[in-house]
């Protein structure tokens, strides 16, 4: 019997600054897995919410500004798969023992003022496995990147935009885009 699953994406801009409303939505949405971007967390850090099971990476340099973070709640079977720490590239996953078949979900942050490689995502997106679903802020400068990476991978079911990209100033001169999307591959069955 299939396993019917509520996920959640947030761009939490601080987890630690917003733990009750994470668990009132969570609550009140009866949240299943949370996958959130630029958690702020740290090697120091200490985050814990009732009933979830906790998954993060961090920025490489150990300051508190980017990452991700997979919130899972604990009466699901599941254990960690994945953790990248770049400067270019934050994700964790976590390979979920779902019906009917294994499922890997994940959280990812690339900050705005790197542009990873087309081959950057492409690694990182077969990494995950042949069923998998990534959630995050990708704050792609080339827009055309991840879209490149997933183009390479066989029965993509899809790239979900939740956010349209847009320009927003980054600094006196520049300006990026961003893109907040799910994206999904589940090989034919």
């Amino acid at each position: 019997m299939a396993v019917a699953l509520r996920l959640a994406l947030w761009n939490a801009n601080c987890l630690s600054s917003h733990p009750l409303e994470h668990q009132t939505f969570s609550d009140m949405h009866k949240i299943d897995i949370a996958l959130i971007s630029e958690t702020h967390f740290t090697s120091r850090t200490v985050f814990w919410l009732p009933r979830y099971i906790v998954f993060h990476s961090i920025h490489p340099d150990d300051t508190a500004h980017g990452g991700a973070a997979v919130l899972i709640r604990s009466s699901l079977r599941h254990h960690e798969h994945l953790r990248i720490q770049t400067p270019e590239l934050q994700a964790i996953a976590v390979h979920l023992e779902a019906l009917p078949w294994p499922l890997t979900v994940s959280a990812v942050y690339c900050p705005s003022c790197h542009a990873p490689s087309s081959a950057t995502y492409s690694d990182f997106l077969r990494f995950l496995g042949p069923r998998f679903l990534a959630g995050g802020d990708w704050n792609a400068r080339d827009l055309s990147r991840p879209k490149d990476a997933l183009s390479s991978l066989k029965s993509v079911d899809a790239m979900v935009p939740i956010s349209a990209p847009a320009n927003r100033p980054i600094g006196r001169r520049t300006t990026t885009g961003y893109l907040t999307c799910w994206i999904s591959l589940s090989p034919e069955v």
